[in-house]
């Protein structure tokens, strides 16, 4: 699943900006199938008559509740991981492996550790990229921190950003 953003309205915007200079007619928007994070743009993709998809791995299965219903078509591939590398390589995971070969254009908004691999997969086999950063939920990231035993946060701008943000 995704976490939401700080900022959701800010996001939205960034997003109304990015899809107006796109076609309905010609664009696809792909993101995982979830309604959280980046998945909240879905609504308005629908509204500016985008057709919509998403790419997730079955481990959402498990949080079927969270799948968006602005989603036109879902593909779930086969994965025990959510996306991102492989453990201990450079081997995109099955879902982000899919994420990255079906996608011709990246638009990376804030973003962790998946969104950040599958950005420099993109970038390394040349297709055109735009990073715009953006605060993961504090209170989530506090939380999650907390309950995992691992320290605060000192930022939430998210992994991809350490990469892409500069």
């Amino acid at each position: 699943f995704s976490v939401d953003f700080e900022d959701p309205k800010g996001v939205l915007e960034i997003v109304k900006g990015i899809l107006a200079k796109h076609s309905p007619d010609s664009t696809l928007i792909n993101i995982g199938a979830t309604k959280g994070g980046v998945g909240s743009i879905y609504p308005l993709a629908k509204s500016m008559g985008f057709l919509t998809t998403g790419i997730i791995s079955t481990e959402g299965f498990a949080f079927y509740k969270d799948i968006s219903e602005h989603v036109d078509h879902i593909c779930f591939i086969k994965d025990r991981l959510w996306g991102g590398y492989q453990p201990g390589s450079k081997e995109l995971s099955p879902t982000s492996r899919a994420m990255v070969d079906c996608s011709d254009i990246f638009i990376g908004i804030g973003g962790n550790d998946v969104a950040r691999d599958e950005l420099l997969a993109a970038r390394d086999l040349g297709k055109p990229l735009q990073f715009f950063p953006a605060e993961m939920n504090h209170a989530w990231a506090i939380r999650s921190a907390r309950q995992s035993g691992k320290p605060l946060p000192t930022s939430f701008l998210g992994s991809a950003h350490e990469v892409f943000g500069k």
